[in-house]
């Protein structure tokens, strides 16, 4: 395995140089193109409103196996922008049989996420809702979520905590962004679902961080996945860079 540190010189051209210039697929141009309008837009605005403030590229890969280890089929999104995030979940949940479901607040947003979506060629697997985060949270059948991703407005993340932990299933899983980057903010939230003795969590170093929850009691009232049983979720790869998420969610299944 030759690394991309490696200059390996083949005439004028190196591996690096290949690699760069091999096409692209329209869905990962379409990725790169959110990533630099991302970072061009964010460095242009300093009002939180008007800023894209996308995952990284890292995260978004995670989040892509997460949904492929679990066989995620019920894909929740709190907090789309622009839809870059999005892309990453639905692109998996497509080899699951799934789909997402991505709520967000902001009408400038949903809109710059809806032309995502149509021109991803994976619209047929993600329901776009523009409203309130608390309010769909509401209307979510109980037990009926696999997979939850927040990434949304962390002062309200211990507000909306009783219908997160309602609507994932026995096994469900809740990935959270911003772990490490915003520490201070998400501290109140974190301490809250460790404290939940229905669910057991780990941090993993990723991106800005990414703090994971799965729910592993099963309540006598509870015992659905949507319309089949829980049967848990284990993650076991050849080769991987998280050995401890692995540990995690195997010690999690049900």
């Amino acid at each position: 395995m030759i690394s991309d540190s490696v200059s390996l010189h083949l005439g004028n051209t190196t591996i690096g140089n290949l690699r760069s210039n091999k096409m692209q697929s329209p869905l990962e141009a379409l990725k790169t193109e959110l990533e630099h309008f991302g970072e061009k837009n964010d460095n242009a605005y300093s009002e939180r409103s008007k800023r894209m403030l996308n995952i990284t590229r890292d995260t978004g890969e995670f989040l892509s196996v997460m949904v492929r280890a679990t066989a995620a089929r019920h894909i929740l999104e709190i907090g789309t922008s622009n839809g870059y995030s999005t892309l990453w979940l639905a692109e998996a949940a497509c080899t699951t049989g799934g789909s997402v479901t991505t709520v967000e607040s902001s009408a400038y947003k949903a809109g710059l996420a809806s032309d995502t979506f149509s021109r991803s060629g994976l619209s047929e697997y993600v329901t776009l809702v523009h409203d309130d985060a608390g309010a769909t949270l509401t209307r979510v059948t109980d037990a009926s979520i696999d997979l939850l991703f927040l990434d949304s407005e962390r002062s309200e993340y211990r507000a909306w905590w009783d219908q997160i932990r309602r609507v994932l299933r026995p096994g469900g899983l809740l990935i959270v962004d911003n772990a490490i980057s915003h520490r201070e903010q998400m501290t109140p939230f974190l301490n809250l679902v460790e404290s939940d003795k229905d669910f057991t969590s780990i941090l993993v170093p990723v991106g800005k961080g990414e703090f994971l929850a799965v729910k592993v009691r099963v309540t006598p009232s509870v015992v659905m996945t949507g319309n089949r049983p829980s049967k848990g979720i284990f993650i076991g790869f050849r080769q991987t860079r998280h050995p401890k998420v692995s540990a995690f969610l195997r010690s999690a299944s049900l």
